[in-house]
């Protein structure tokens, strides 16, 4: 499905913003380069679980630099759980976590930056990463009940904090950019209404959100059978874009999901 296989795009970010994330945070902590603390493989692995649907993760594997280990990676395993408390609420607004979660870091950068995640020896991962998507990795591995947006809480988190302004930008932008007139919102989420007597309707989700497979009532699911009762009536189609391909590559996201979708 076109749209599946778009959004992986968003959690692939996840996948690798979330380890050069630590790897900062680890370096910064200990005072040492981050060359130190190596990113070695991001693996796909399959949960076993009594489903029928099959569900996957990634597995991170960072290591020492240096052959023979320098405690570093070891330290990271043993203060894990300190250090994605320290990554969701910083105590020191000068380190490398402070400066991230700022006001004006959150208002320049809007995936990553030199400030954030990008160095010079990641330059083949720079179009993936985002410091927003790797900070809601991490939030997910401390905090299983988190819902990434889903239950329509941004304001409480510093990574979603913004978010709906910032998809409304990019709805608005695409829409201007394809000749669709009838912006609107469903329950404060951006959507479009476009061709004859608007009866398609475009969807703007969090790269996170499982539209697909959703699994309990909460704010997403209600405005999505909104919209699929709507596209009944009307005889249209519903289209979903998420806002980590919408940033990056609007006119693929019209010719793929929504013009051929």
């Amino acid at each position: 499905e076109p749209y599946v296989k778009a959004q992986a795009n968003g959690v692939r970010s996840c996948y690798y913003s979330a380890p050069f994330l630590l790897q900062r945070i680890l370096a910064d902590k200990l005072d040492v380069d981050p060359t130190e603390i190596e990113i070695a493989d991001i693996v796909k692995r399959e949960l076993v679980e009594n489903s029928l649907i099959k569900r996957f993760v990634s597995e991170i594997i960072l290591t020492d630099e240096l052959p023979n280990g320098s405690g570093f990676v070891r330290f990271l395993y043993n203060k894990f759980p300190d250090l994605l408390a320290e990554a969701m609420n910083p105590t020191d607004a000068q380190s490398y976590l402070g400066k991230i979660h700022s006001s004006h870091h959150q208002g320049n950068c809007k995936d990553a930056c030199y400030e954030c995640l990008k160095v010079f020896r990641n330059m083949n991962y720079h179009s993936l990463l985002d410091w927003r998507l790797g900070l809601s990795m991490l939030r997910i591995l401390n905090d299983a009940t988190y819902k990434c947006g889903a239950d329509g809480n941004f304001g409480h988190f510093t990574e979603l904090n913004g978010w709906l302004e910032f998809a409304t930008s990019l709805r608005n932008g695409f829409a201007e950019s394809f000749g669709m007139r009838a912006v609107d919102e469903v329950q404060g989420l951006p959507i479009i209404k476009w061709h004859a007597r608007d009866k398609n309707v475009i969807m703007i989700v969090h790269p996170f959100w499982d539209i697909k497979n959703m699994r309990e009532a909460n704010w997403i699911a209600e405005i999505k059978n909104e919209l699929v009762e709507y596209t009944r009536s009307t005889g249209g189609k519903l289209s979903i874009l998420d806002t980590f391909n919408l940033h990056r590559r609007p006119g693929w996201c019209y010719e793929k999901l929504v013009r051929n979708g």
